[in-house]
């Protein structure tokens, strides 16, 4: 079961994470695709319920993903361009601290 279920989330995943603006866009067709590998899984029927196979997957639906992945973006790319800037802000205000 563990092969089955590393080999769906590296197909599935990589695919749901190749394009997230386009992942906006269509949720609805995504999430069934999500269901249907949770299903595989766990090996349920298409009438049983999913939510509790999502869960103990540590899976997040398809619009949390979504909002998931835009914030991880947004917080790298602003880490990466004003980190130095609260750095050299930091520096600087101590060194007014100390020397006045």
């Amino acid at each position: 079961m563990a092969t089955l279920q590393t080999l769906v989330v590296v197909l599935m995943h990589s695919r749901l994470d190749y394009g997230d603006a386009v992942l906006v866009s269509i949720p609805a067709y995504l999430q069934s695709a999500l269901n249907a590998a949770a299903r595989l899984i766990y090996r349920l029927g298409f009438r049983d319920h999913i939510t509790d196979a999502i869960i103990s997957l540590h899976w997040l639906r398809i619009p949390e993903r979504v909002k998931y992945k835009v914030l991880l973006t947004v917080h790298n790319a602003a880490t990466r361009y004003l980190g130095p800037l609260v750095r050299l802000a930091t520096r600087s205000a101590r060194t007014s601290l100390c020397c006045h």
